[in-house]
């Protein structure tokens, strides 16, 4: 199987503790609790992007993140704590410009949903 890569953002590690916590709870098995600051698209196996990111990353400002309630995305896909963060979707638009990917995921770009993901919907 190919890897794939995604960029996030990751929570102090209580609140990732009572994330994990939570899923063990659910019997659910998901990635590292994260705020997915790019999605897979343009970040190919052989890490050509790597350096552009660094570099994005070590221009940016901190970014700070304001967790609020859970909601589920229409259709019920996930269930996330929604997430509040100015500088996370400048970071994401920053990636996106720096790095140009071919395709881009519908949710990508300046609409994009902070959130840090709960649960996913298996099919």
């Amino acid at each position: 199987m190919t890897p794939a890569f995604l960029l996030g953002l990751l929570p102090p590690p209580d609140l990732a503790a009572r994330v994990e916590a939570f899923r063990t709870r659910l019997r659910v098995c998901e990635s590292t609790p994260h705020v997915t600051v790019k999605a897979r698209s343009g970040l190919d196996p052989g890490l050509a992007w790597l350096p552009v990111v660094r570099e994005v990353v070590a221009a940016s400002p901190p970014v700070t993140l304001y967790l609020s309630g859970a909601r589920a995305f229409r259709g019920g896909r996930a269930v996330y704590l929604a997430v509040h963060s100015p500088e996370a979707v400048t970071l994401h638009l920053r990636l996106l410009e720096a790095l140009r990917p071919p395709t881009r995921f519908s949710d990508e770009g300046a609409h994009m949903t902070p959130h840090l993901t709960l649960v996913l919907r298996r099919r």
